[in-house]
């Protein structure tokens, strides 16, 4: 049977925010959403992302797909469409502009996925098919599978942009680190981690993304937690185009 987790960040009711990393404004009381995603196991996360008063959403790899949402290491099946749920939820608020906090570490409830954010595209309106044009699995260990990328219904993003929240300088152990990194995790086979590995080659050989940004492998053992979640929300902004304002 699968239980209902909750988020260990709460948002109880009106909060403050520092932004000054995106803006320069410093910091804004905002309104917590709340909503229901699928962690990163599938089990239903209570959990919510905020709206700041310009009309801002921001929302929190941490508290949608992080490790502090598993039951265990799932390295092979964690995913990342919690927080492309919560991205949806915020969009289909109506939102004018998106910031995205991938902030955190394994050990304080960063990204854990490694499926180069496919969970979170697939929520935003992106199809990974295999052969027999089912979905793929969940994790990196779907990624293997896939046989057709359809962009067609991707989702626009907001018409005042994206801002991507993160540390500069934060540890590559663990997470969304590279595959290899994997074996530092307890219960991470070799075999698990060289597949791991051919499934993100196989995603990079369809070319999503100009050579200049790299592939799902380099990507992963740049500086930074959440680089498989980077990835699919790079994916995102160059197929994607910005929602018309209105008004």
């Amino acid at each position: 049977m699968r239980h209902t987790a909750s988020s260990e960040d709460t948002c109880a009711g009106p909060e403050t925010v520092d932004t000054s990393r995106s803006d320069g404004r410093g910091s804004a009381d905002v309104q917590c959403m709340p909503i229901t995603v699928n962690g990163p196991d599938n089990r239903k996360v209570n959990t919510f992302w905020r709206l700041l008063p310009d009309g801002t959403g921001l929302v929190d790899l941490a508290t949608t797909s992080g490790c502090a949402l598993l039951d265990r290491p799932r390295p092979m099946t964690a995913h990342t469409r919690g927080f492309g749920q919560a991205i949806a939820a915020a969009l289909d608020h109506g939102i004018s502009r998106l910031m995205l906090s991938l902030d955190g570490s394994c050990s304080t409830g960063g990204g854990c996925s490694t499926d180069g954010g496919a969970g979170a595209l697939r929520e935003l309106g992106v199809a990974f098919l295999d052969r027999h044009d089912h979905p793929i699995r969940d994790g990196g260990i779907g990624l293997i599978d896939i046989a057709t990328i359809d962009l067609t219904r991707i989702r626009h993003y907001p018409a005042g942009g994206v801002v991507i929240l993160s540390e500069a300088a934060a540890p590559r152990h663990g997470c969304d680190s590279t595959a290899r990194d994997l074996r530092s995790l307890q219960g991470v086979s070799a075999s698990e981690v060289l597949a791991l590995e051919a499934a993100l080659e196989h995603l990079n050989s369809f070319r999503l993304l100009p050579r200049t940004i790299g592939a799902p492998s380099q990507q992963l053992s740049g500086p930074g937690v959440a680089r498989g979640a980077r990835y699919g929300l790079q994916i995102w902004l160059t197929h994607a185009a910005p929602a018309r304002s209105v008004g």
